[in-house]
């Protein structure tokens, strides 16, 4: 998976009828979703783990904070790491370099469904020039089964005597 910055996009996003999808889940995620909230993840900038954003002007920008350190450390193997902490609020400036190209994506869940969105910003000279639908999947909600898998391992769980889940689990530590 790797590392990824973060993007918020504060632009209209071209979401439209494809295969699999039909206008009444267009319809839903264009009413429901609050897009400016959603925070797309992008490799196409520098993967620093930074936070982004596709403004309103077309611009894009990124948020910079001054840090300062902590009181408490972190001890570690006999060295103590200083900690960091945010000293101020954040702001955002201009990106330092665009690309011509920023592909960006996000899954979000209306249930009893997930949509796969990914799009694509051209930039021409440093500005916004449009967004363009890269891909959209429709999938069943992962939610209904994770608890289905949650339920059925307690119940075994549940089961099992005291004696032989603590003898599993010590076998295990000496594998």
């Amino acid at each position: 998976m790797g590392m990824f910055d973060t993007i918020e996009v504060h632009r209209k996003l071209p979401l439209a009828v494809v295969d699999g999808i039909d206008s009444s889940d267009v319809k839903d995620l264009k009413r429901l979703v609050k897009w400016k909230n959603i925070e797309f993840q992008t490799k196409s900038l520098d993967d620093c783990l930074e936070h982004y954003k596709l403004s309103v002007n077309g611009k894009l920008y990124v948020r910079r904070a001054k840090y300062k350190e902590a009181r408490k450390k972190r001890r570690t193997k006999g060295f103590d790491l200083p900690m960091l902490e945010v000293d101020g609020e954040p702001w955002f400036e201009l990106a330092p370099k665009v690309p011509t190209s920023l592909v960006f994506y996000s899954s979000v869940t209306l249930e009893p469904f997930s949509y796969w969105v990914e799009f694509e910003a051209i930039f021409l000279q440093g500005k916004l020039h449009e967004i363009k639908l890269f891909a959209f999947e429709k999938n069943a909600s992962d939610f209904d089964s994770m608890e289905n898998i949650f339920q059925r391992d307690s119940e075994r769980a549940n089961q099992e005597p005291l004696m032989r889940r603590l003898w599993g689990t010590f076998k295990k530590l000496f594998k």
